[in-house]
């Protein structure tokens, strides 16, 4: 039966997929587990695929690996193909997120703008609802053709984005709860359904793999981030669909805790409770660092795989050693060259574009979810990331080779 960790998801604080996240508050209160089993509250589809199951064996076991079979095929094309005009002297404007994920797509878009000869102003700031609304006022005095930004909560910066609306200037922002266009902005293009069907992706990987007879230790942050409690309800609700005799046990880890490495004590805690557990999922790649070692070195969880999304080249450095099963990738350059690319839709007057969505993309209980909406539309590409498709493991994930080059053709520079 499912051992169930409570999480919260709060609507204080909204994740950007990577390390320490933004620099916002949260409640401290101690994981706890119940027996209760989990109810899977999704209906069947009509995939030409069936991915419901009834059992934790047999038809659960077939559905989770079809998942895993269409996610581990490799893209070749960037599923978008009508043209768009660049203005002359464009300029745009990022408010960089104070983690490593933003970064690395802040140099992604620096090569995107420089591609186009434009020109690009960079805004860092801590995190704080001060800071942040201040990048954002920031953005509205330059009075930039596009602006960018990342998964803050919208309650620090209302009035901006009205002042934005007002002057007529797109809003291109990823990771934030809820569909491919939320209230006043252009673009979400890491929408909340995306981190509900990575968790689910990933159910259904330890599933096929420990051939219905998983036994995972999951640790989470959705009670301080809302993606990844969104994340958090897909895993669950995907493990109750395809395996609901599957020992699940979920440990919240709160930010004070991750800051202190405290999360890797609550590991080597469940680990000597049950040294049966096969299994290691997290909500985000950078909590696996130094958690297999630690582990080791208390004698812990030998050959325990594990598995998670957004990880770093350090990831890949595990999955290539062997430790770390799986990534669910985050292509960062990727990332902003779709940004740049719904942004100068929006100015052209243009749909922002979107891509059909994946086989199998229909999981338990997406629909009933609240901000779970638009799975895989954005037009960012999804993989699951092994030792055999990872590549180079200090070169981060591209999502598909040839990208920039596919855009370029896109984008109609006048020149």
């Amino acid at each position: 039966m499912f051992m169930r960790g409570q999480f919260k998801t709060s609507l204080a604080c909204v994740a950007a997929v990577s390390l320490l996240l933004a620099a916002c508050g949260s409640d401290d209160a101690a994981s706890e587990t119940s027996d209760a089993p989990v109810e899977s509250t999704a209906e069947s589809t009509d995939d030409p695929v069936d991915t419901t199951a009834e059992s934790g064996g047999g038809d659960g076991v077939a559905a989770a690996q079809a998942r895993v079979d269409e996610f581990s095929q490799t893209l070749t094309e960037i599923g978008i193909t009508d043209t768009v005009a660049v203005p002359a002297d464009l300029e745009v404007f990022y408010a960089q997120c104070p983690v490593p994920v933003c970064e690395q797509i802040a140099q992604g878009l620096q090569k995107a703008v420089d591609a186009v000869g434009g020109t690009l102003t960079i805004q860092a700031y801590d995190g704080s609802p001060e800071g942040t609304q201040a990048a954002f006022q920031s953005g509205v005095q330059a009075a930039p053709d596009i602006f960018m930004s990342s998964g803050n909560p919208v309650e620090w910066y209302e009035q901006e984005l009205v002042e934005f609306e007002a002057l007529g200037i797109p809003v291109v922002q990823w990771s934030i709860p809820g569909g491919l266009v939320p209230d006043g902005m252009t673009a979400n293009l890491i929408t909340g359904g995306d981190y509900y069907f990575q968790g689910a992706l990933i159910a259904d990987w330890i599933v096929a793999e420990t051939g219905g007879e998983a036994n995972v230790l999951a640790m989470n942050m959705g009670g301080t981030f809302p993606v990844l409690g969104l994340e958090q309800q897909g895993f669950e609700n995907q493990m109750a669909e395809v395996c609901p005799d599957c020992k699940l046990n979920v440990q919240e880890i709160s930010l004070d805790q991750l800051l202190a490495g405290e999360h890797i004590s609550v590991a080597i805690s469940e680990f000597q409770k049950d040294p049966e557990i096969n299994y290691i999922f997290t909500g985000f790649g950078d909590m696996l660092i130094g958690l297999h070692e630690a582990l080791a070195d208390n004698g812990l969880a030998e050959g325990v795989p594990s598995a998670s999304q957004a990880g770093t080249t350090a990831n890949y450095q595990l999955i290539a050693d062997g430790k770390q099963a799986i990534d669910i990738g985050l292509p960062s350059e990727f990332l902003a060259y779709r940004a740049l690319d719904a942004g100068l839709r929006a100015l052209a007057g243009q749909d922002i574009g979107q891509v059909d969505a994946r086989p199998l993309t229909d999981v338990a209980g997406a629909s009933d979810t609240p901000g779970a909406e638009d799975i895989l539309i954005a037009g960012l590409p999804m993989q699951i990331l092994t030792a055999d498709t990872v590549g180079d493991p200090t070169t981060p994930w591209a999502g598909i080779e040839g990208f920039q080059d596919q855009f370029l053709a896109l984008w109609e520079t006048g020149s």
